[in-house]
């Protein structure tokens, strides 16, 4: 540890308050877990967490038997300590300290029965070791399985073994001081130890040796690697969830007896020698087995052990959580590299590989322990280089099953049939990206399915073995059959409409085939029933004939749609059943159905959202009443805000303009369109920041700029007293700068006046001065001036909002900006944006508004107060008139500036 030199000399200014060490990182580390533990305690997992701990921590395992008493390797143990009558105990919740990997270990009371942290199996220094355990033997201690369960993965975690390192004055024991004892993953000598006896000393502890040891015999556990014995003393208390333990660690205790004595025995003088000594209690241990058969009997549920066939089942699971077509990509990079190098590549490499792709879908990743076992197995040399044909033989699981070889020959054909010779040009004219959405989430990137084919010359033939390639990787991640065949089915198309079909078959027939399979407990038929009853529907009447039918048409619909998001091919007919209904006659879809997509709109994480949204939509616009019914327009309106959506944003804006504007539905979707929630990110001043609030900020900013930018919006925007005039208000609010820079802006936004603030208002461009010059200024309004004065629909639509921003106060509110007491770096924009709105009102206004905008009363006034005779004896005014002094300054200095950039006022003269 570092000292000041005050504390070196031991200067008296020295006391408990000085800080000193890492102070600052253990002060972060408080506040970190402070902030988990609110987290937790804001999602009410607290309890749970501490009721899941002591349930698995206490829970009943089986501890070995054995008639004759003798203890063996692959035993489960408890390790009993004399003194305190306890036993020792782990505690893998609990890191020494945050990352460390280590955990730990301490001597709690002995549970009636062995419990998962009480008992430890007793391993070899080898997986070869076995047979009795002796004196003098190596051998580990290992916590218990039942303790190293992932339940995320449902895999074993690695496996932790009592470990002690020499005593250093970064490592020791936090109580007594002593040489630490921990739990670690590490294999090393530092986890081996060796039992001698502890009843005996002298001879008799040495001839004791390759005996082997009894569960009834008291021993004392040696470390290997430093000699030291393991120490537990009940005057060393430590505090853990479990209540006050007994600390362990690594110390030797030894009693007043003397040793090395010899010389002085022979004559006389000394006792006689003791050179091993017997074991004092805090060194004592017994290493306790069952007292019956039945003790010994497994009642655990352990998930099996790591194989490399799991491995690649987890690396699969994670790479499709986001899109099926994750795997081949995946192979298809592989494939790459290996035909420009030797076929070889390193294992760090090719771990990082799959973590490239494996991240993306934000959920937890596999351990590095788990990559070991899959890389391990395909080392054949074990030189750590892969062979990257071995790993994708591996990850692709073997050929495809009969039923799915057959659809994959079968389209194929089908493409062979259409196009003759298939090329990736006929695969670019034949596929149907629209099918790639349900099959991956909103927030993977989207994949080019088309530059993941081994051929990527246009004209080059695509043979059926790579197209059976390229879909047994992408088989390799769909689970369902009937998931696989809608894939394929969407992506080439199947013939939806056969004239010979409707000719052979009536329309009514094939609708009631299909009613009964509607409610069939297998997917796959439910699917086909909805997409044949979808190919039945070509007009007005066989929709109204299929209503009729099925009275109950819409629940059937709705329940397919509701369905769970594992059955993607049935929620996707069940969508499409809804748009052709639309197609059709919008008026005929039953309110059920359509709170069914209101529903899935609604849900953040369904992979079918977008397609709600986008389906919602055009029914606001073809049916608003039952939209608007089913509260579907405030899932638009709520849509416009949402990160996730702003590529819809303003489609969906555009259509509740849209609807707006028709007198007839004003007074049905007026009450949903609250001007408020769209000014919400910017005049909600509470929200936290981060970059949840700065997309939101984009969002809102993006939908006022669109409606003040049209006449509907414009009306919208005023009609509501709070609206636009809040939004001017909070340049004036004592708020942060951040929120004054989006908002000013947006307002330039508004006026097409270029500001010098990026997107997101988070900076301002100081290249140049915000007032370019009297100079280029007066060669501005020259121009101004020198246009004729023609009707032009722009002017009009520019003077709406010249009057709209002017009487909510925009003016004073970029006088305040420009006369602020730090002339921040918002005055610039603010003096700009001024000029260029006195610039148009001089052009657009008439003479009445444009006298009452550029007299600026609020701006003349402060200036005035600069004229009275006020300097004499300044310094002994109060400080409330020098800084109504300092403002008069700056409004005098900012008036100036308009004068030069703005030589209307001579104009109007």
């Amino acid at each position: 540890m570092q000292f000041t030199p005050q504390q070196l000399v031991g200067a008296g200014r020295y006391s408990a308050t000085t800080r000193i060490g890492n102070w600052n990182e253990d002060l972060m580390l408080e506040e970190a877990r402070m902030k988990d533990y609110r987290a937790q305690k804001q999602k009410g997992g607290l309890g749970t967490v501490y009721r899941r701990k002591m349930e698995q921590a206490n829970g009943r395992v089986p501890v070995s038997y054995w008639d004759d008493g003798f203890l063996r390797y692959n035993s489960y143990v408890v390790v009993e300590h004399v003194q305190t009558s306890g036993s020792l105990a782990s505690d893998v919740w609990e890191e020494t300290f945050t990352g460390s990997g280590e955990y730990v270990v301490s001597v709690g009371q002995r549970p009636p029965h062995a419990t998962a942290r009480a008992t430890f199996l007793l391993v070899g220094p080898s997986e070869r070791s076995s047979g009795i355990v002796k004196y003098g033997d190596s051998f580990r201690l290992m916590a218990n399985e039942a303790l190293r369960v992932d339940l995320t993965t449902n895999s074993l975690l690695p496996p932790l073994y009592l470990r002690s390192t020499l005593k250093s004055e970064r490592a020791m024991s936090p109580i007594s001081s002593h040489q630490n004892v921990t739990l670690s993953p590490v294999t090393d000598n530092s986890t081996l130890w060796v039992a001698t006896k502890g009843d005996a000393s002298g001879a008799e502890k040495f001839l004791a040796t390759s005996t082997p040891i009894s569960t009834h015999d008291n021993v004392g556990l040696v470390h290997k690697m430093t000699g030291i014995l393991l120490h537990a003393d009940a005057k060393y208390v430590i505090a853990t969830d479990f209540g006050n333990e007994t600390e362990v660690c690594c110390a030797t205790m030894k009693n007043h007896s003397k040793s090395f004595n010899l010389h002085h025995e022979r004559q006389g003088d000394r006792s006689a020698d003791m050179h091993a000594k017997e074991t004092q209690s805090p060194n004592l241990w017994r290493l306790a087995l069952g007292s019956s058969p039945g003790a010994a009997e497994e009642s655990r549920a352990l998930p099996a052990p790591a194989t490399p066939a799991i491995v690649l089942d987890l690396i699969v699971d994670a790479l499709t959580r986001t899109s099926v077509f994750h795997v081949r990509a995946l192979v298809h990079s592989l494939q790459a590299i290996d035909a420009k190098t030797t076929g070889l590549m390193e294992r760090e490499d090719l771990k990082w590989a799959i973590k490239a792709l494996e991240s993306s879908s934000g959920k937890a990743a596999l351990r590095d322990d788990q990559y070991d076992v899959l890389l391990s197995a395909l080392d054949e040399g074990k030189k750590g280089f892969i062979r990257l044909t071995a790993f994708i033989d591996a990850i692709r699981g073997g050929s495809l099953s009969p039923s799915r070889m057959a659809l994959v020959h079968d389209t194929y054909d089908g493409l062979t049939g259409a196009y003759g010779d298939v090329t990736l040009n006929v695969l670019r004219q034949a596929y149907d990206k629209g099918c790639e959405k349900p099959f991956q989430t909103i927030k993977s990137k989207p994949i080019n399915f088309l530059t993941l084919w081994t051929t990527q010359d246009p004209a080059r033939l695509v043979s059926l073995h790579e197209f059976v390639d390229v879909y047994k990787d992408v088989s390799r991640a769909i689970a369902d059959d009937s998931m696989f065949d809608q894939l394929l089915k969407n992506a080439w198309g199947e013939m939806k409409k056969d004239p010979m079909l409707l000719e052979m078959f009536a329309v009514e027939r094939i609708q009631n085939c299909a009613r009964g399979l509607m409610s069939d407990t297998d997917t796959s038929v439910r699917t086909a029933a909805l997409r044949v009853l979808r190919y039945s529907m070509i007009n007005c009447a066989s929709t109204a004939q299929a209503i009729k039918l099925v009275p109950i048409l819409h629940l059937f619909v709705s329940r397919s749609m509701e369905r769970d998001a594992k059955l993607v091919g049935e929620r996707i007919q069940a969508l499409k059943v809804v748009r052709r209904l639309m197609d059709i006659d919008a008026s005929q879809v039953p309110t059920s159905v359509v709170r069914s997509v209101v529903a899935i709109a609604n849900h953040k994480e369904d992979n079918l959202r977008r397609v709600a949204l986008e389906t919602l939509r055009e029914l606001a616009i073809a049916n608003v009443s039952v939209v608007m019914q089913c509260n579907g327009i405030k899932t638009l309106v709520d849509c416009i805000l949402d990160p996730t959506c702003q590529d819809l944003a303003d489609a969906l804006l555009m259509t509740i303009m849209y609807l707006i504007n028709e007198p007839a539905n004003r007074n049905l979707i007026h009450s949903f369109v609250n001007v408020q929630v769209l000014l919400a990110p910017l005049t909600d001043t509470d929200t936290p920041a981060g970059t949840e609030r700065r997309q939101r900020w984009t969002a809102s900013r993006n939908a006022i700029v669109m409606m003040m930018r049209s006449w509907t919006g414009i009306l919208i925007m005023t009609a509501n007293p709070q609206g636009l005039r809040s939004l001017v208000r909070m340049l004036e609010q004592p708020v942060g700068d951040d929120v004054k820079k989006v908002v000013l802006a947006t307002i330039c936004d508004i006026f097409y006046t270029h500001a010098p603030l990026d997107k997101n208002g988070n900076d301002v461009d100081r290249s140049g001065d915000s007032i370019k010059g009297a100079s280029s200024a007066k060669q501005h309004a020259a121009a101004v001036l020198s246009t004729h004065a023609q009707t032009n629909l722009l002017d009009n639509y520019m003077v709406m909002v010249l009057l709209s921003l002017g009487h909510c106060g925009l003016l004073q509110a970029l006088v305040s900006l420009g006369t602020c007491a730090n002339r921040t770096a918002l005055a610039e924009p603010a003096i700009e944006l001024l000029s260029e709105i006195l610039h148009l009102s001089a052009r657009l206004l008439p003479d009445q508004h444009c006298a009452m905008l550029l007299a600026l009363p609020q701006l003349v006034a402060t200036t005035a107060y600069s004229q009275v005779d006020y300097l004499a004896d300044l310094q002994t005014k109060p400080p409330e008139d020098r800084l109504q002094r300092e403002r008069a300054i700056r409004s005098s200095e900012m008036l100036a500036e308009l004068a030069h950039a703005v030589p209307y006022f001579d104009w109007h003269s």
